[in-house]
């Protein structure tokens, strides 16, 4: 369950920069990365399946569910593609993403088909993430390299507030990582596999660069 260090320090950097910024007017704004446009979803989608895994790894360590570990796959595979199919829903139809961009050839309006390829994306990088959990330093520092190529990409897109909030998720697999290299004294666990690549296929499809994921995470 060492995960809980990763998100946990994601949602305590929201907190604080976003006191400080209320109270102290001026720097701190800068640092406030909760934005209403560009990280609410990111956001909602690492805490509630942090939530989810947590109660998952839980489950393992008192050893319930099937051979005591936890949840089944196929109750993982549900729970995940229901989040996966709530933010198909918000974006096709809230937001009226319908279109995906094609790496040296453009955009497409893909129109329906936006969301299972949204829900395709959010499924496969979560359950790839948390297949590379297990060794040392895989995960994280797959995700490591991840996360700062979507991070390089918000802030040429001027998303200032989503490259935050993928500066502070690298900090946080950085500390990680420290622990999680050869020899590992802990790994993410469910809570914070499945939630980091949840979270990266969310920002994956916020920055229209889901056909990049192989590149940016090419073992995932």
């Amino acid at each position: 369950m060492g995960g809980i260090i990763i998100w946990a320090t994601v949602l305590g950097m929201a907190i604080v920069f976003l006191l400080l910024s209320h109270f102290i007017d001026g720097f701190f704004n800068y640092f406030n990365f909760v934005n209403r446009a560009e990280t609410y979803l990111p956001l909602a989608a690492l805490f509630i399946t942090a939530g989810v895994g947590l109660v998952d790894d839980f489950f393992g360590v008192l050893g319930k569910g099937p051979r005591g570990g936890g949840l089944t796959m196929s109750k993982k595979l549900v729970l995940y593609t229901l989040v996966a199919i709530l933010g198909a829903w918000w974006f096709y139809f809230k937001l009226g993403w319908d279109t995906l961009y094609v790496p040296f050839i453009g955009y497409f309006d893909i129109g329906l088909w936006y969301i299972p390829f949204f829900i395709f994306v959010l499924v496969a990088t979560a359950f790839s993430t948390n297949e590379t959990d297990g060794l040392d330093g895989l995960a994280a520092g797959i995700l490591f390299f991840a996360f700062g190529a979507l991070a390089v990409v918000a802030f040429v897109l001027g998303r200032y507030d989503l490259a935050v909030m993928n500066a502070i998720i690298l900090g946080a697999l950085l500390a990680f990582l420290w622990f999680n290299i050869y020899p590992a004294k802990f790994f993410m666990g469910d809570t914070g596999s499945m939630s980091l690549g949840i979270t990266l296929g969310v920002i994956a499809m916020l920055t229209n660069t889901a056909l990049f994921l192989p590149f940016f995470g090419f073992i995932l």
